[in-house]
């Protein structure tokens, strides 16, 4: 069995975390995840499964099911004993499941994770000497690292572009209809308010059919209700509340959806210029 106090420590901000070897790559659990980014217990977990059809099995993340694999590794209960399953996220998984994050903590723990933790330690079994006497291994080797580095940078760039829309999108003016979110969300109409109500967003009263938005959204200023006139059955006009969403909560929809928006897709909706 792998000893895991063995393995390397590695300093991301001031936290220590030890580096974990799957298959010939470096990987993380959501747990270190969280402790890196200095997020709430189960906050990468949750982000992970609430978008799980957007992770690939085998290049984002892996599943370990066996019991003397998972001992291999150094992993245990809290409690003792070897857990059921482990899931191990790649370079790749912890980009998308820290896609979302946006504060001063995040950006430079990304930069710390992509040159310290995700580097690849090539040729492990050729020593500094043979280095020194083949100048063009050593240059290759220096050459595949400045690749990584840059790879994982632009995939950040990317990141930081679609951050930047949410960020204009959520200090938009304008309300915005069922419909039209999830026109602009690119879900269906009937899926889209399926998944509102399974994940807390809103509800029906008990023989209305009318939607009604969580008192925790609307105190967050995601959602709100609009009392809006309508034309009765008799001719006679009447009102009813109806529920809208704000460009905050787009945004936040986005974020959970993990569906990225684009000036011209969103903009043109909601009368701002790109």
């Amino acid at each position: 069995m792998e000893d895991s106090s063995k393995r390397a420590v590695v300093q991301i901000g001031e936290t220590e975390i030890q580096k974990i070897e799957y298959r010939d790559q470096q990987v993380v659990t959501f747990a270190m995840i969280d402790k890196v980014h200095g997020r709430v217990d189960g906050t990468a977990g949750r982000t992970f499964r609430e978008n799980k059809t957007r992770f690939v099995d085998g290049e984002d993340f892996c599943i370990l099911n066996q019991p003397d694999e998972i001992r291999r590794l150094g992993f245990t209960r809290p409690q003792g004993g070897t857990p059921a399953t482990v899931v191990l996220v790649t370079r790749r998984g912890y980009l998308k499941v820290t896609k979302s994050l946006n504060d001063d903590r995040a950006w430079e723990v990304f930069d710390q994770m992509v040159e310290r933790y995700f580097a690849v330690e090539q040729q492990r079994s050729v020593t500094a000497a043979d280095l020194l006497a083949n100048p063009h291994q050593l240059l290759a080797i220096a050459q595949g690292y400045a690749l990584q580095i840059e790879d994982m940078k632009r995939e950040i760039t990317v990141m930081q572009k679609d951050v930047d829309v949410l960020d204009r999108i959520s200090k938009a003016d304008g309300l915005f209809g069922i419909r039209e979110a999830a026109q602009i969300l690119q879900m269906q109409e009937r899926k889209f308010t399926e998944w509102l109500q399974r994940n807390g967003w809103c509800f029906r009263h008990t023989g209305n059919r009318a939607l009604m938005a969580y008192a925790d959204k609307r105190r967050a200023g995601w959602m709100t209700h609009k009392v809006e006139p309508y034309s009765k059955p008799d001719g006679t006009e009447g009102t009813r509340e109806t529920l809208k969403f704000t460009p905050a909560g787009i945004a936040q929809l986005a974020k959970r959806l993990n569906v990225v928006l684009t000036d011209g897709d969103l903009f043109s909706k909601i009368g701002e210029d790109a």
